[in-house]
């Protein structure tokens, strides 16, 4: 028995060493990690301070010679350089252009479209246009018809900044082929490559879309000239009966408030269709004057509630419209539902 409670002693003993020397080690290790850490983040702010020194030196003059950038300094020292090339305007851009050539970060950028971090190829890219190297241009056309969508479009959007007249026949090409892409993001491509570069392209892929992508097409001749945007809408609307279509076209010409919109809105006040006469009645309140008021007062005893809300909105919104003429043009009305939207809206008016 007693060497049975030595043998229980010593085991506990033992455990008790192997318990703190673990603890030990596993503190040695965190702080071993911490300090390497710290150490990382020291040369990593020392990097970037010296690297801000020399990309604010190369604002004020045109860089001569530049630090070589080694390889391990690439991705920090390419997401300052984007930073920078992002928010500045005018010829600095071209010093930073000159001093990434100098230093080889076109090379490095160049190497990392071979990554297997995306982030790592995102930011190549987004360098790479950047620097409007017309020699990358055959590194990115795969990529942009890459099936990842945020490569893709990275890639896409550095073509069009690299040369725009020549990419963007492809890239509006690519848009109703890649409903992943952000809508959002593709506008803002469009818009920064200007209506001289982008209009004509996007008219011709808009015509010629299926009706499954031709409403996003329509929406993005927003960026497009007016004249080239009313034209094709003009021959989109005689060439469709697709309801999807129609009400994008219509919501498209509201927000360009365009004379010669308003007339090709009004017409369809009179479609069979109620949803495509709803939107024609919110683009005529939208665009609408005096002369639309006996349209709208026609609207007001339709027999969809939506409509006649609208119709009445929209009369109410007309120019030179108050409360007072707003009553007397209710209480004109012989239909039961006229007055009552009207009074409805005017109610909304008065607790407003």
């Amino acid at each position: 028995m007693v060497g049975f409670q030595s043998f229980v002693v010593v085991f506990a003993l033992w455990t008790g060493i192997a318990v703190i020397v673990l603890t030990c080690g596993l503190f040695g290790v965190i702080l071993t990690i911490r300090l390497v850490q710290a150490a990382r983040q020291r040369r990593a702010e020392k990097l970037i301070q010296r690297w801000r020194s020399v990309m604010t030196r190369a604002l004020v003059e045109v860089p001569k010679t530049a630090p070589a950038l080694r390889r391990r300094d690439a991705a920090d020292v390419m997401s300052l350089w984007a930073y920078y090339h992002e928010f500045l305007r005018g010829d600095v851009k071209a010093n930073l252009n000159r001093l990434a050539q100098l230093s080889g970060m076109d090379l490095h950028a160049k190497r990392a479209l071979r990554s297997d971090s995306v982030r790592r190829r995102l930011l190549a890219i987004h360098v790479l246009g950047n620097l409007r190297d017309r020699e990358t241009r055959a590194l990115l056309r795969p990529i942009a018809r890459s099936a990842n969508p945020y490569l893709s479009l990275a890639a896409g959007h550095a073509l069009m900044r690299i040369n725009p007249r020549e990419a963007v026949p492809e890239f509006v090409a690519m848009i109703a082929a890649r409903p992943d892409w952000s809508p959002a993001k593709v506008m803002a491509i469009l818009q920064e490559a200007g209506p001289e570069v982008v209009s004509e392209p996007l008219a011709a892929a808009a015509l010629r879309a299926d009706a499954a992508y031709q409403p996003l097409l329509i929406v993005f001749l927003a960026v497009a000239d007016e004249a080239v945007a009313l034209r094709t809408i003009r021959q989109i609307l005689l060439a469709t009966a697709d309801q999807q279509v129609l009400t994008t076209c219509l919501y498209q010409l509201s927000r360009m408030a365009h004379p010669d919109g308003l007339r090709l809105v009004r017409i369809y006040l009179e479609h069979p269709n109620w949803i495509i006469q709803l939107h024609a009645v919110q683009g005529v309140g939208r665009m609408g004057g005096e002369q639309d008021a006996d349209d709208l007062i026609r609207m007001l005893r339709h027999r969809k509630y939506w409509i006649r809300l609208r119709a009445a909105e929209a009369l109410a919104g007309l120019p030179r419209m108050d409360p007072h003429r707003l009553s007397l043009i209710r209480d004109q009305q012989s239909d039961r539902y006229a007055r009552d939207i009207l009074n409805e809206v005017i109610g909304r008016r008065v607790a407003a």
